[in-house]
Order: structure tokens, then sequence, then C-alpha cells
């Protein structure tokens, strides 16, 4: 009597606890390396390099002398040049050796192979790339000269110099290379034409327009400056004796290609109703170029805001612009402190924010990838409930009614667990992956419903009448103790099993909505296959107390199963009647000179 109770009691409980459910929830987090917060996403703050942009850096513009040269694409792959006479405004074509003649390009190749800053490592690399690929001899220039000094140069200068003699001609002289503004205030003449002209107040302000250009397309331009130092070697080459009235040599514009692959995946998150911040430690000019190409950013209505504005505004100012969705912001300059400022302000005002970083694999691609698979895991997670609850809601009738009729329960607790683990899971792993999921509204279905009450208790009677009426044929009588191990009980627990499980599938295509999914096509032939399995080998049906089923059992389940299923869409047809009368109805209560919303 105690080993009755006891299992009745792992019965109901194994009835009650949803095994299936828990699995099909969690399995995809697994898997798929879900983050659940992803599905409620609302921002994104992205940096601009590696994300927006992608490697490698290229020489886009130079000028020298008189020239302007451009590539229209990767400066090392092409032979030729566009070469732009900016006074004539004559363009032609010229190979990329012919460079090797300019005085102008000899000395910036120079100032490259000797003046480096190590924290433009990558930037050196491309710029003597470029050199090279014009034919000039780096090794021979490392050969004629020599170093004599290295001026020191700091974050904040901006600037580096060094002064080099020429072992043949034995001239010493100053190169220097760095920020264009910087270099431009060393400067008071440029090379033009092979001589030093001056560089008076109309001059300066339109080259300051022209690296400004530069710096709106999103060009990171680098200037170089020439000097000559007296012939007779000094002991000491101070930095205001090499670094004023220099000779400006030129400058080079490098960009970092944006990633126009990721455009249309920026409009889909957009689209998703997601808020896009550009937080980035780059210039403002470069970041708004690049901001308004890769189309994050409204250009008739943003804001730029760097490190030294956002540290000069409290917190409620900052909540309160932050709160106004229609308006976009870049924030260049930025520090990581002040990035986290950012990121907990956006969440103070309800934002749940994502940061997108490439080097963790969360690039905007694989951040909207994980944003869809989030949400149309969250907004399966209704149909998953749905199907749980049906299984459910049948085999806690079937146990009440076997308890009232006082019956052997029909399902063992082994059996229950077959059930949820190699049926039940496998079925909602395929609801779950429904792909024509809409990532834009997250709606779940609804859990209790009308449709899900009927589908349960039609699922208990149903099976109901199958188990009773097979324990009838076998003349069992309402109260009479049967041996787990009869032929009686055997045939009747299988009967259920089975119509349970077929039930299940049945369900999970009305919940899926589509017959044409090739997932749960597949998931129906596995379960088909484990249930032919666990009822024609001995030895498994020794473990869980099935046994093969003839001819006129199999014929039962397929009737009842057909009547179930009936019944169902009957049920489901009558709904729609019913929802399109209601629909006409209130359309033609709309008065005649309104139109339906």
């Amino acid at each position: 009597m105690n080993q009755e109770i006891i299992f009745n009691i792992l019965a109901i409980l194994g009835s009650i606890a949803p095994i299936s459910l828990v699995a099909s929830l969690n399995i995809p987090k697994f898997y798929l390396k879900l983050n659940g917060k992803l599905s409620k996403t609302t921002s994104i703050c992205t940096p601009i390099t590696g994300v927006l942009t992608k490697e490698p850096v290229e020489v886009k513009t130079i000028f020298f002398d008189k020239y302007k040269a451009r590539a229209d694409l990767n400066i090392t792959d092409s032979h030729q040049f566009s070469l732009l006479d900016t006074q004539s405004k004559i363009e032609i074509q010229v190979k990329r050796t012919d460079l090797q003649k300019e005085l102008a390009i000899n000395l910036m190749a120079i100032t490259t192979c000797f003046c480096h800053y190590e924290k433009m490592k990558n930037i050196e690399e491309i710029s003597q790339n470029l050199f090279k690929s014009c034919a000039i001899d780096q090794k021979r220039i490392r050969e004629e000269y020599q170093i004599i000094t290295k001026i020191n140069s700091t974050p904040e200068k901006k600037i580096s110099t060094v002064v080099l003699t020429n072992n043949k001609t034995k001239e010493i002289s100053a190169f220097s290379k760095g920020n264009p503004y910087k270099i431009l205030e060393k400067c008071t003449r440029e090379l033009v034409d092979g001589k030093k002209e001056p560089i008076d107040h109309q001059r300066r302000h339109k080259l300051k327009k022209r690296i400004e250009k530069m710096n709106k397309k999103g060009q990171k331009v680098i200037a170089f400056a020439h000097k000559g130092m007296p012939i007779k070697r000094l002991e000491n080459y101070s930095e205001q004796l090499c670094e004023s009235d220099m000779v400006l040599v030129g400058f080079i514009g490098l960009v970092e290609n944006i990633n126009s692959e990721i455009i249309p995946y920026i409009e889909e998150i957009k689209k998703n109703k997601i808020k896009i911040y550009i937080v980035t430690g780059v210039k403002e000019k470069k970041a708004v170029a690049i901001a308004t190409a890769m189309q994050i950013i409204n250009p008739n209505y943003f804001e730029t805001i760097d490190g030294e504005t956002i540290d000069s505004i409290d917190d409620q100012r900052f909540e309160k612009m932050l709160a106004n969705r229609e308006k976009d912001y870049v924030f260049c300059d930025i520090q990581p402190n002040q990035r986290l400022r950012i990121i907990q302000t956006l969440e103070k005002i309800g934002e749940i924010t994502t940061f997108a970083n490439k080097k963790h694999g969360h690039g905007i691609k694989e951040l909207l990838d994980h944003i869809d698979r989030s949400r149309k895991n969250r907004k399966n997670s209704g149909k998953l409930i749905s199907h749980a609850l049906n299984s459910k809601l049948a085999e806690i009738g079937l146990l009440i009614a076997a308890l009232i009729l006082r019956a052997p329960l029909p399902l063992s607790i082994s059996l229950l667990i077959i059930i949820d683990v190699s049926i039940n899971t496998i079925l909602e792993l395929a609801i779950n992956n429904d792909k024509k999921s809409n990532s834009q509204t997250i709606n779940h279905e609804k859990i209790f419903n009308p449709t899900l009450l009927i589908n349960g208790i039609l699922s208990t009677l149903t099976i109901g009448i199958v188990y009773f009426w097979s324990l009838l044929r076998f003349g069992w009588i309402p109260g009479e103790t049967i041996q787990t191990d009869s032929i009686a009980y055997t045939k009747s627990s299988t009967m259920v099993f089975i119509l349970l499980a077929i039930i299940q599938i049945i369900a999970a295509f009305q919940i899926r909505k589509t017959l044409s999914s090739i997932h749960l096509i597949l998931t129906t032939i596995v379960c088909v296959l484990i249930l032919k399995a666990l009822t024609s080998y001995p030895a498994l049906e020794k473990i869980f107390n099935l046994s093969a089923l003839n001819g006129n059992e199999i014929a039962v389940i397929i009737f009842s199963s057909s009547i179930f299923l009936l019944i169902i869409e009957l049920y489901k047809a009558i709904l729609r009647h019913i929802h399109k009368n209601e629909n006409q109805h209130s359309v033609s209560e709309i008065p005649a000179h309104q139109s339906p919303p």
C-alpha cells in the first residue's frame, strides 16, 4: 500500500513537472549562446574603429607641390594615380612610379623611414608601403642618411621630428611629420615647383580649409615638413631650432574604409526601433563623416558631444538630453570612464543598452543576429508553454480519471519522463526554430486561452476513452486491482503512451501553424522512430513496461487521433467564422462618411 502511494505521488509529480518546457527554453540559450537581455535591447552604443570601419587603412589622397594625387581604389592595388593640378585644375593619369621623381614625395619618404610615432604603428606601415609602391628605394634611403638626434615628442605636441645627415653630401636637415594644424603652425614656407614659397595669411587659410575638407571626408591627415640645418654639426639641436621656420612638404590623407556591408543591418536595427549611438575615441569630424556615410544619424537633426563637454554636463540635464530619442548623438573623443557614464545614463532612463565590440564577436551584424534569435526565442516562449501545457493537462486529467475510477495509473513515471524528454522536448525545439518570427514585435503567444483548454479537455477525453476501453476489453471492472505486468495493463498503457505522443505531434503543427516546416517534419519522423523502437524491441519493452500492438490496436489509435484532429479543426473553423462575422458587423457599424481604420 505504501508503494502504491509513493508510485501515485511520483506520477503526480511527473504529470506536473514541465521538463520539456524547461529544456526547450534553455537549450537554445546554451548552443546559440543567447543572452536574454539582448531580446529587450532598445539601444546600441558602437565605436567606429573595427565595427563601422574595416581594415586595412588606405591612403586616399596625397597633396604635394601643387598637385593632388588620388586613387579611387586601394592605393596599393592601383598602378596609376589621378593627378590634379590644383592651380590649372587639369587632371591627368600618371604611373605611380613617376612619383619617385618628385622632390616632395622623396622628402616625405625620407621622413617616413626615420621619423616614427609608436602609437601610429599601423599608419607607419601603410605610409611605408605607399612610398615603396612608388618605386622609392627605402633601403637606399636608410644607407644614405644617418640619424643625428630625435626631438622629444608627446601626445599633446602631436609632432615627431628627427635630424638627419646625408652621408654623401654631408647636408643636415630636420624632418617632421604629425598633426597637420600643428605642423602648419611651424611652417612659414611651402615647397612649390622645387622652390620654397612663403605662406602668407591667405595661403595659410586655404591650407587649413584643405585640411578641414579632408577631415570632413573622414580622412586622417598627416602633414610633412622639412628644414635645412647649418652645415656645421651642432652639439645640441633644440626643439625651437628644428621645429620653426619649416618648409611644408605636403599631406597624406588616410581613411578607414567604412564597412558598407553592414549598412543593411543598421537599417534593420533602426526598423526594430533600436537607437544607435556613436561612442568613439576618434575626433568629431571623422566620427560625423562615418556616421553620416553609414546612415546612422539624421544629418539634419543630430548633435556631437566630446568627452570634455560630457564632463561639464550634470546628470539631470544629460538624462533629459538622451531621453529625446528623435535626436541623434555622436559622442566623440570619448574616454572609457565617459563611455561608462553614457551607458549608465541610458540605463537610468529605461534603455536596455548593448555595446558593440568586434573583438568579442559583437559587431553590428552579429548583434542583429543575436537580437533576432533572442527575440524569436522570447516570442516563441508562449508557443512552447502552450505545447507543454497541452501535454500536462492531458496527463493530469488522465491521472484524476484513473484515481476516481480506481483504475491503475495509465502512465508510469518512466513513461511520463520519456514523453517529456524524447517527444515534447524535440517537438518544442522544432517549434522554437521558427525563422518567420517577426523581431520587430515581441507579442507573446497567448498561453491561457479557450483553444488550449479545449485541446487539453479533448486530449484527456480521447486518451481516456481509449485507455478505459482497452482495460474493459480485457475484463477489467472499475475498482478491480490489475497487476502492472499483466497484458491488460501493458497493452492499455502502451496505447495511451503512443496516442499522447501523436496528439502532441498534432498540437505542434497546430501551434506552428504550418505543414511545410522541414524541422517539424524531421522531428515528427524522429518521434515516430522513437515510438517504433520502444514498442518493437523486447529489451526496451521490458524496461519501460510496454507491449507491441497489433493491427486493430494501431487502427484504434489512428482513428482516435483522426477524430481528435477533426474536432479541433472544426472548432477552429467555427471560431474563424465567428471572428469573421464580428469583423463584418463592426465594419458595418461605421458611418458611411467614415472609412474603417
